[in-house]
């Protein structure tokens, strides 16, 4: 059988390789170690590029990025595409976002491979979803780009869009590089299938893929999160409970910061080690940060926050505005950027600011109405075992006097609506997502005082809910701004 061996070489530049795979045919085409650096790099694996031999990326993940952006720029001569990638990246680093996005932007429009990654990676992070489905789509069997592309599509409620990304990779038809890129999208795969309400595939993969004698063991952390969306956290903590080895304490810790269960996950992060990354960001959110900086934002200097997300994050973007230092905020999003030249002192994602402001509480704006309003989507599409009950919601209905949204004095809402109306200061009750660290700890009452957040049980999930709920509502109805006033000292009292 003959091939064409240009078409080989583009199939093979445009699908994503192992990392054996990759080196084997760099070798054999006699390729430079800087162009395995930029397809390492455009995955986000700097340590990786740096682990390679190329120049430049071993600084940049040292964190000196100046000297890498020297480096990068002196390799422009030799027309090395993957100097002009580093620079892209180091100018990004460096708080050029703008300058950076452009590199990207350009050398993606040229053809570059590593470069399509890349952008779409940094639109996503950054919270321009769409603009990140958008490049993902010109690598439709590129496994990076389409995980980008799903996720980015899940965040935005696109969940047929999340399926059709993933699908060409779950049937077999494209490549996926490794064990551990199978998991991730075993996860998306269940995320989809929860959203979309097709129970059945669910409860197959998830039991499936757990139950498996062969799976591969750095597999255990993603398939636990998809056996607990599929309904079977209990049968994967068994599963992974009697194991020592570093990927099945991984998988209890994924369990762990799923139930929101701060004193298993912090047990378990020491004996992790370098596994225990993703449970120390879950943990800060869980907990609540520590003491914020003293004085963050200096006075004098100018530093930019990146919006990431319409409203979760707002109350410490408005404590940092009010800091001495000259804070601006933008948005990729919305096109509201910076100029191209501006490199402020420092470019942040307006998530980071939990470890470096205490947040200014939204103030509680009581309506003068009676009765109460239920969104109709209070908690759905999040897995079997964690959606929200009929039989608990006509037991809320019943209970409560029933008011339009308009007219009503406390709304009992989901968190996505919660987050949309936040700034009004409208009392609320609000069902938080399990699984969502975020709204598993501290922070969501310290933003928005005016809330009351119910949390579904690890063991019984909604059930006995809508008693509670009735509790927390007799309670706002009762004008309980006491606790509003508690919450806000203890906000205050935080930040100095």
């Amino acid at each position: 059988m003959f091939l064409d061996g240009d078409l080989v070489r583009l199939w093979g530049s445009r699908v994503c390789h192992a990392a054996g795979t990759d080196l084997l045919v760099a070798a054999w085409r006699g390729l430079p170690p800087s162009v395995r650096a930029e397809r390492l790099a455009a995955n986000g694996d700097v340590l990786g590029a740096a682990g390679v031999g190329a120049p430049g990326w071993s600084k940049l993940a040292e964190g000196d990025v100046s000297v890498a952006l020297q480096i990068a720029r002196q390799g422009h001569g030799n027309g090395a595409r993957s100097a002009t990638l580093l620079e892209g990246e180091c100018l990004v680093a460096a708080g050029a976002v703008v300058a950076g996005l452009d590199i990207l932007r350009r050398m993606s429009q040229a053809g570059s491979v590593a470069a399509t990654v890349a952008l779409a990676r940094r639109q996503h992070a950054l919270g321009d979803h769409r603009g990140a489905i958008r490049t993902a789509a010109q690598l439709p069997m590129h496994a990076q780009a389409a995980q980008v592309a799903a996720r980015a599509a899940l965040l935005l409620h696109a969940d047929a869009e999340a399926m059709r990304r993933v699908e060409p990779f779950l049937d077999g038809g494209a490549p996926i590089p490794n064990a551990m890129t199978a998991g991730a999208f075993a996860v998306l795969a269940a995320s989809a299938l929860a959203r979309l309400g097709q129970v059945g595939r669910l409860r197959r993969l998830a039991e499936t893929l757990l139950r498996a004698p062969d799976a591969p063991p750095e597999t255990a952390p993603t398939f636990a999160r998809t056996a607990w969306i599929g309904g079977l956290a209990k049968p994967a903590w068994e599963r992974f409970a009697d194991d020592q080895d570093p990927w099945s304490i991984a998988a209890r810790l994924e369990l762990a910061a799923l139930a929101g269960d701060p004193q298993i996950l912090q047990g378990l992060m020491e004996r992790a080690g370098p596994l225990s990354g993703p449970a120390q960001d879950a943990l800060a959110l869980i907990n609540g940060p520590g003491e914020p900086f003293a004085e963050p934002f200096e006075e004098g200097r100018t530093y930019h926050i990146w919006r990431t997300h319409p409203s979760r994050w707002q109350a410490w973007i408005e404590a940092a505005t009010r800091a001495p230092g000259q804070v601006e905020v933008y948005d990729l999003a919305s096109g509201t950027l910076p100029e191209r030249g501006v490199v402020p002192e420092m470019a942040i994602d307006d998530g980071a600011l939990i470890s470096m402001v205490a947040p200014v509480p939204m103030p509680v704006r009581p309506v003068p109405g009676k009765g109460v309003w239920v969104d109709r989507q209070l908690c759905m599409g999040v897995g079997i075992g964690h959606d929200w009950l009929e039989e608990e919601n006509k037991a809320l209905l019943s209970a409560v006097t029933l008011a339009p949204p308009q007219e009503a004095a406390v709304w009992v809402v989901g968190a996505d609506r919660a987050l949309a109306v936040a700034a009004q200061g409208r009392p609320a009750v609000v069902l938080a997502p399990p699984g969502d660290p975020f709204w598993a700890g501290p922070l969501p009452q310290r933003a928005w005082p005016a809330f009351r957040v119910l949390h579904a049980s690890p063991q019984e999930g909604w059930a006995g809910a809508a008693g509670r709920i009735v509790e927390m509502v007799g309670a706002l109805l009762d004008g309980s701004s006491d606790v509003a006033a508690e919450v806000e000292d203890e906000a205050a009292g935080e930040g100095g």
